[in-house]
């Protein structure tokens, strides 16, 4: 069995840094918790890049799904997402993809070498 102590060493050595987005709303909510956050921070380290974006950055008409049910402000680059310059969720976005880019093509535009 594994234990979960190795589980953690693990996670913190292959990680090279995990993000988490999330509007103050969802502090009380279950799914998006502070205390899940402070989780992540504990078994990665400085490896977790967790940020609390202020819920006026949220998108105020977002598709009917999250207006009419969610509620508050949720889902920080899709649903509640604002397409504007230096907008708080336009460069989360961008942060994300930039790593994404950078994880897929880490050689940027040049071909892989042959094997």
């Amino acid at each position: 069995m594994v234990s979960s102590r190795w589980r953690a060493r693990r996670t913190r050595e292959d990680c090279r840094w995990a993000s988490g987005l999330r509007p103050v709303s969802s502090a009380n909510r279950r799914s998006s918790t502070g205390q899940r956050f402070a989780a992540y921070r504990a078994l990665l380290g400085d490896a977790f890049d967790g940020r609390v974006l202020p819920d006026s950055a949220a998108n105020p008409a977002p598709p009917p799904f999250f207006a009419d049910l969610v509620g508050t402000p949720h889902s920080v680059v899709t649903a509640h997402f604002v397409d504007e310059a230096g907008h708080p969720t336009a460069q989360a976005r961008d942060e994300i993809l930039a790593f994404l880019t950078d994880r897929l093509h880490p050689h940027g535009n040049r071909p892989l070498p042959a094997a």
